[in-house]
């Protein structure tokens, strides 16, 4: 897959803030899909887990820009742990990335 996954988690007032970019590196912006071209590859879903469990989903379909930005609050973390970010494109590969709670 070829995605870059850019995250941040920073303590907010009413818990922890959580901003994230995903580069799309192979994708210049500019195909155009013909007949026999093959699929291009968009981001379809999204998921943070926390202690192995699903705290925030995200289904993004067709409708999500080339690299989208996202941003979401939680709560009840606890610090010095992590969170697992999971992408996954419309052909059903994954990408991955773990930030550390500060």
């Amino acid at each position: 897959m070829a995605f870059r996954i850019y995250a941040r988690i920073k303590p907010d007032g009413a818990g922890h803030l959580v901003r994230m970019i995903i580069k799309d590196v192979s994708d210049s912006g500019e195909q155009i899909e013909e007949k026999n071209s093959p699929t291009i590859a968009l981001i379809q879903e999204f998921r943070c887990y926390y202690q192995n469990e699903i705290i925030f989903e995200a289904i993004l379909g067709n409708a999500a820009s080339k690299d989208p930005y996202l941003s979401f609050r939680l709560e009840r973390l606890q610090l010095g742990q992590s969170i697992k970010l999971v992408l996954q494109d419309g052909q059903g590969n994954q990408d991955q990335v773990e930030i550390k709670i500060p």
